[in-house]
């Protein structure tokens, strides 16, 4: 398995020396070939737009009441007696 970890990680080195090189469309093709990688249909976010969603989230999350319990029962009795 590192043999092929080393492999991956040489691909992988190589892409990003192709798009140094500007030579996007090879890089691509390797990503996808080769490394099985996907671009996502979203926008991935990084450092400060990534914090200040995050901040976001805690915040409305502090502000929202807790949930109330649903109305669910746990049964505790064995199947086998009905205790």
């Amino acid at each position: 398995m590192d043999e092929q970890d080393s492999s991956l990680d040489e691909w992988l080195m190589e892409t990003q020396r192709l798009e140094l090189q500007g030579k996007q469309e090879q890089a691509e093709n390797i990503r996808s070939q080769i490394l099985k990688q996907k671009s996502v249909p979203w926008e991935v976010l990084h450092g400060e737009p990534l914090a200040q969603h995050q901040h976001q989230a805690i915040e409305e999350n502090t502000q929202q009441p807790p949930a109330k319990a649903s109305g669910l029962v746990l049964r505790t009795e064995s199947p086998d007696t009905g205790q």
